[in-house]
């Protein structure tokens, strides 16, 4: 099964609300959450890729903005990231009204303008994710999607995330 697939799947989806619950530190989120995002991931046929950057993109308000993720903003600002990541990393962007349509209109497109140049505002329009970020954001997401499930069933980490976080770790024992 290729990660695109599993992006699909309803546990991706609870593995990535079982990191912003944790993020927001509030687990009575998380079924919310991940409902949220099988619509989002399934109607966007989304890479594994962007959302993890898009996840990346979401820490930023943590380090920008002290204690501005909570559980009342989690879903917003997670939306608003995925809608970054998307448009920046692929190559048919979608339009504000078909974005209000992918979410089934819980958002109208004047919200969605408001909320992503806001968003842009708090993260002082630095949207660059370094690779070796997003490697490690797969990485804890492919964790969290192989927690409580039999071996046989789990997701192997591919090759290139493990390169990309091998390559790190050889650098950083050369240079203590």
């Amino acid at each position: 099964m290729s990660l695109m697939e599993i992006v699909r799947k309803k546990r991706m989806s609870e593995a990535v609300a079982k990191y912003l619950s944790t993020l927001v530190k509030d687990k009575r989120i998380q079924d919310k959450l991940a409902k949220f995002f099988v619509v989002i991931f399934r109607r966007l046929k989304v890479d594994p890729h962007v959302v993890a950057y898009a996840l990346c993109l979401l820490t930023r308000i943590q380090y920008n903005k002290t204690n501005s993720l909570s559980s009342q903003n989690v879903k917003r600002y997670f939306f608003t990231a995925m809608l970054l990541a998307y448009n920046m990393l692929t190559d048919t962007p979608y339009d504000l009204p078909s974005w209000s349509i992918i979410v089934e209109e819980s958002y109208s497109v004047d919200e969605i303008q408001l909320m992503e140049t806001t968003y842009l505002d708090i993260i002082q329009w630095n949207t660059h994710v370094y690779n070796l970020d997003v490697s490690r954001m797969l990485y804890t997401l492919i964790g969290l999607y192989n927690q409580d499930i039999q071996p046989s069933d789990q997701v192997p980490i591919p090759p290139e995330i493990i390169r990309t976080l091998s390559l790190v770790s050889d650098a950083s024992a050369r240079h203590p």
